[in-house]
């Protein structure tokens, strides 16, 4: 506590354990429960109870492993963390949709990986590996530059190869 200018003593506010937290609607998709958006709808539709109390805020703050959230009466919690390692092949796309219908990792994965988020891209034509995961923080670490995972590339080129145009590409 330090003194005010005017004499008084300022009392130090009280840090609630939800100041640090992320907003519900978050909360909500990142427990793999429901996109941000249908977990905004759910909790404006009033579907969503916190600490036992129905929550219509979706920015209200909360700390997902420390607060209890229900969903329609149901108590959420996360799913265990899954992750596949795919070789993409050529010709398919890193994306959940494409509108010009081509295929996607996800087509290739199945229904069972529609939670899952790529882990990078690699575009239509290259191929190999790729992390899923439903872990968005392993995501977020391995996609960090701080963190200076090393990512080695192999590519095969037509024609010749100046050494200074391998220098541009270094």
């Amino acid at each position: 506590m330090r003194p005010r200018r005017h004499g008084t003593v300022r009392r130090a506010r009280a840090v609630t354990p939800h100041a640090s937290g992320v907003p519900l609607n978050r909360a909500i998709s990142k427990l793999g429960v429901l996109s941000r958006s249908e977990a905004t709808e759910a909790i404006l539709a009033g579907r969503v109870q916190v600490a036992n109390r129905v929550e219509q805020r979706p920015g209200m703050r909360v700390v997902p492993e420390q607060t209890p959230i229900e969903l329609d009466g149901k108590r959420l919690s996360r799913a265990a963390w899954r992750t596949i390692v795919l070789y993409k092949p050529r010709g398919v796309l890193t994306t959940k949709r494409d509108p010009d219908g081509r295929p996607t990792v996800y087509d290739v994965l199945g229904d069972q990986a529609r939670e899952l988020k790529a882990v990078g891209r690699l575009d239509l034509a290259t191929s190999g590996l790729l992390l899923l995961t439903s872990d968005t923080r392993l995501a977020d670490w391995i996609l960090d530059p701080a963190v200076g995972i090393a990512r080695l590339y192999l590519t095969t080129v037509r024609g010749l190869v100046t050494t200074d145009e391998v220098t541009t590409m270094i």
